[in-house]
C-alpha cells in the first residue's frame, strides 16, 4: 500500500485522489492532473451526473467516483462555509474602514434597526474567534468603538 503524505485529513486525500484522473486540474506545462479541492470535486462530479444525460461529451461518473464525492460532501460544506465567513469578516472590516457605522453594517446583514449595531459587533467578534490569526483592515475592538 502506498504511504500517504502527512495530511490533516487523510480521508480527504484518498477521496480526491480517486477523483484526480477525471476531475483534477491540468496546469499549463503539465500532463498530470492535480487533485481537486473537496468543493471543486463535489461540484465536478455532480455536474458530470447532470450533464451526462444531455451531453455525450460528459460520461457518467463511475460508482467509485460518486462514492468519493459523497464522502467529500461534509468537508466541502465546511470549507465553503469557512470561506464565506472569512469573506464576511473582511467585508465587515472593510465597511468599517470605509466609514460605515456598526448600525449600517448590521442593517446590511439583515438585522432590525433596534438590534443592528449590537448584532453586527457580536457577529464580528464571533468571526474573529473563528480566524484568530486574521489581521485584516485596521479596526478598533467593538467594545471601544462608538
Amino acid at each position: 500500500m502506498t504511504k500517504l503524505p502527512n495530511y490533516d485529513r487523510p480521508l480527504e486525500f484518498e477521496l480526491t485522489e480517486i477523483l484526480r484522473p477525471r476531475y483534477g486540474y491540468i496546469r499549463s506545462g503539465s500532463t498530470e492532473p492535480e487533485r481537486p479541492g473537496s468543493v471543486d470535486a463535489l461540484k465536478r462530479v455532480a455536474s458530470g451526473i447532470a450533464n451526462s444525460k444531455t451531453h455525450t461529451v460528459h460520461p457518467m461518473p463511475t460508482p467509485d467516483e460518486m462514492r468519493a464525492a459523497l464522502g467529500l460532501a461534509d468537508e466541502a460544506m465546511s470549507s465553503a462555509v469557512r470561506g464565506v465567513e472569512h469573506g464576511e469578516l473582511i467585508l465587515i472590516d472593510g465597511a468599517r474602514d470605509a466609514g460605515l457605522s456598526w448600525r449600517e453594517i448590521g442593517i446590511a446583514l439583515g438585522h432590525t434597526e433596534d438590534t443592528a449595531e449590537r448584532s453586527a459587533k457580536d457577529r464580528r467578534a464571533r468571526l474573529q474567534k473563528r480566524f484568530p490569526g486574521y489581521t485584516g483592515p485596521y479596526y478598533e475592538p467593538p467594545e471601544t468603538q462608538s
